[in-house]
């Protein structure tokens, strides 16, 4: 990790407010905007980003899911079963990004997000406003395992909270609102993101420094976006979606070329 001068702390601190405020928006935790970040102009190592990232969604998560908490937007019937199963894969998680080579490491992470705009998209078509009592239920048991075991792997090894894979996955499983969705997927990266932490401090990976000014930023910007996600409709939630995370593989692919 490169030595970090006070102008450089505070641009963490400005980046971490401005993923924060765009992750609670969309659901994500704003990790996916921080780690291509730290990759690409902090030159951060894959398991630094990844687990320094992490400190900046777990502050952002926190808090914006007690904003959804009392809009009542978060299916707690969901966040949790998910979350439990989420731990344990968590800490496989951080073990596995410490020892993935970098330019694997970028190359995954731009397939990932370019793979789930391009899902996102295709369920907008379909994403309906009203849920259908009992769809959720019939497919839960291995379902919402499935969903745990994929967003905690993800959640650690790549430092983005696992919403990248959460929302998509409960757009699938559930027919709940994009704002729902959401919201919840919020709620379950609070839970599982310090799993991903503590599994990261054991093994020495966590850049604290740089971890606690996004945090810093963190803590204010995810009580902007949940404020502000109120006032978007699902169309264009999924649109800004779909764009951030285009945007994040852009710039993981293009720091392998140039």
């Amino acid at each position: 990790m490169p030595d970090l001068s006070a102008i450089l702390i505070l641009a963490l601190a400005l980046v971490g407010t401005g993923a924060s405020i765009f992750g609670s928006i969309v659901g994500l935790g704003g990790g996916f905007i921080a780690v291509p970040t730290l990759r690409v102009f902090f030159h951060f190592s894959p398991g630094l980003a990844a687990a320094t990232s992490l400190v900046l969604v777990f502050a952002n998560t926190a808090g914006a899911t007690v904003s959804f908490a009392r809009q009542g937007r978060v299916a707690f019937d969901l966040a949790l079963p998910v979350a439990t199963a989420a731990i344990p894969a968590s800490i496989a998680g951080a073990f596995v990004s410490t020892r993935l080579p970098p330019a694997i490491f970028d190359k995954l992470f731009a397939f990932l997000m370019a793979g789930i705009a391009i899902d996102v998209l295709l369920r907008l078509r379909t994403v309906r406003a009203v849920e259908i009592p009992g769809r959720s239920r019939r497919r839960s048991v291995l379902g919402w395992i499935l969903c745990g075991l994929v967003v905690g792997f993800v959640s650690s090894l790549f430092g983005i909270g696992g919403g990248i894979v959460a929302v998509p996955m409960l757009l699938y499983f559930t027919v709940k609102p994009l704002e729902v969705v959401t919201a919840t997927s919020t709620a379950i990266i609070a839970f599982t993101a310090p799993v991903g932490i503590v599994a990261h401090a054991f093994a020495h990976d966590i850049a604290w420094v740089p971890a606690l000014a996004l945090g810093c930023g963190a803590l204010a910007g995810g009580q902007i976006g949940a404020y502000l996600a109120q006032f978007i409709s699902t169309r264009q939630l999924g649109a800004l979606l779909a764009i951030a995370m285009f945007a994040a593989a852009a710039a993981m692919g293009l720091r392998n070329v140039l």
